[in-house]
């Protein structure tokens, strides 16, 4: 708290701040006594307020993801980023960085993270990336809501993803793939990727008003007409 001390004809208004982490004493003066007083009342309602601030804010990844994702992901996600987000936290970012203090993360730490989350089991490039994007927004704002003074993944790169050579089915696995799914749904599927060269994707968009019975044609959703039967 501010203290104020009559020092000859003026008084003074005495109180502690901290710099950088450091205790420093302030005294500024003033030609009376209510000009101090006044002061004062200033400065003893922000140091209430910042003492505020610092036991309610996150001061770990996991509450500020909590936050981030209450407070600003209901009011500008859509319902599916939304809950791809918070599978992404539960499933991904947790388990890497759940204790982790917000002072502790540093670019290279990050890089050192990226790298081993990169080795892990069902790691993909595709969720690296997720992971680094939601990331760097949830430090955005924490740096706007003053839980950190900085974003530390402005600086922070993702490890380079190198191609990897397609694995192709020869004829003879074609055909025991066809022979063993039979006339079940899985089997047309198999029957219409092989066929039509469709994706996974392309596969489950199929609807009954894309066959062509008479003329024996499929129009999948990206238009491309392919003979299937």
């Amino acid at each position: 708290m501010a203290s104020i001390v009559k020092r000859n004809k003026s008084f003074s208004m005495v109180y502690t701040s901290y710099e950088g982490g450091k205790k420093k004493q302030c005294w500024e003066n003033y030609h009376s006594y209510e000009a101090a007083l006044h002061r004062k009342e200033q400065v003893e309602l922000v140091q209430v307020k910042q003492k505020e601030r610092l036991q309610n804010h996150a001061d770990n990844l996991a509450e500020l993801l909590e936050e981030y994702v209450e407070l600003y992901g209901r009011a500008h996600w859509s319902y599916s980023t939304y809950t791809n987000h918070v599978a992404l936290v539960r499933n991904h970012i947790l388990l890497a960085f759940r204790d982790m203090r917000l002072t502790e993360f540093s670019p290279k730490t990050i890089a050192a993270l990226y790298s081993r989350m990169r080795n892990q089991q069902n790691m993909t490039p595709q969720i690296l990336s997720s992971v680094h994007k939601l990331l760097h927004s949830t430090f955005e704002q924490a740096v706007i809501w003053e839980n950190a003074d900085r974003n530390p993944f402005h600086k922070a790169t993702l490890p380079k993803s190198f191609a990897c050579p397609m694995e192709m089915l020869s004829n003879e696995e074609i055909k025991k793939l066809l022979q063993s799914s039979g006339f079940s749904l899985l089997g047309i599927a198999v029957h219409h990727e092989f066929a039509g060269s469709l994706r996974k994707g392309e596969i489950l968009t199929l609807t009954w008003s894309d066959v062509d019975f008479k003329n024996g044609f499929i129009e999948n959703c990206l238009h491309n007409i392919f003979r299937t039967f």
